[in-house]
Parts: C-alpha cells; structure tokens; sequence
C-alpha cells in the first residue's frame, strides 16, 4: 500500500474519476460545482489525497462573496479511511495555500452532528463562534473559525 498523497487538483482532473464508484461521483460532482465554485462563491483551490492511485478524500477552500472571509468547503474522507489524520492533513494543506493568499483567519460550516468534520476542525483549531438553521431543510450549521497561532499558542 502506497503512502497517502495529497495533491492540489482541478476540475479536469475529476472527469477522469472512476464513474462506477459511487462514493466517488458524490464527491467528484461536488468538486465539480467547487471548481470554479463552491456553493457559488469563488474557489481558491481543491486537494484530493490518494492511495494506490484512488482517491479517499477532498477538501476545498473559497472567499465568501458576503463578507470576504476565507472558508474551507467541501470536507469527504471515505468512510473506511477515516481516523489516519488524513482530514487533518487536507485540512492543513489548504490552510496553507489560504495563509499564502491572506493572513486572515478561515472559517468553516458544518452540519451539527456531522461527528467527523466536527472532530476533524477542533483538531485543527476550529472553534464555534456561531450557530444557524438551514431555510432549506431545518438543518443546525455550526460556524466555526480557525483560531490563530497568537491565540492558540
């Protein structure tokens, strides 16, 4: 088994993704909305991380037309991967290329009770600043913003 690998990826790169994978088509058309877009604000960058040549997880990062504010978007890691730190380090690759553009803290949504994405941004020193509920389906999404190094420390 080869060593997880995370790289920076584009739109054209999902359209060779393995079509008979469902997982896998979730995850591509939702990149594939995040390409230029992710829940129709402007994308800054998408990363997969693979093994053996298969990709097990995604994360994306855009700018909030509303506000400015960087956030992440769009955090899957297959279920059968996850608890290797594999989120964590997605997580961090795209905080990364977010600190490079702008020195601003990121943001990030969350559906309540969604325990993986949760568990994943508190270990990447997300905190909840805010709570809302989704029009559309009721839903309780957690605001949550990444605490600084000044403040972590």
């Amino acid at each position: 088994m080869a060593e997880p690998r995370i790289t920076r990826i584009q739109a054209g790169d999902i359209a060779d993704w393995d079509r008979a994978d469902d997982w896998l088509v979730m995850v591509g058309d939702l990149l594939q909305e995040t390409s230029t877009e992710c829940h129709g604000e402007p994308a800054l960058g998408m990363w997969a991380v693979t093994e053996d040549d298969r990709v097990i997880g995604v994360v994306g990062i855009r700018r909030r037309r509303t506000n400015g504010r960087l956030e992440l978007c769009r955090l899957h890691v297959r279920p059968e991967h996850r608890g290797r730190g594999l989120s964590k380090r997605l997580i961090g690759d795209a905080l990364a290329h977010a600190h490079a553009h702008s020195p601003e803290h990121v943001t990030a949504q969350v559906r309540q009770g969604n325990a993986p994405a949760e568990t994943a941004l508190a270990r990447c020193r997300f905190v909840e600043v805010s709570r809302s509920t989704r029009e559309h389906d009721g839903a309780t999404i957690l605001l949550l913003e990444e605490l600084g190094p000044e403040i972590a420390g």
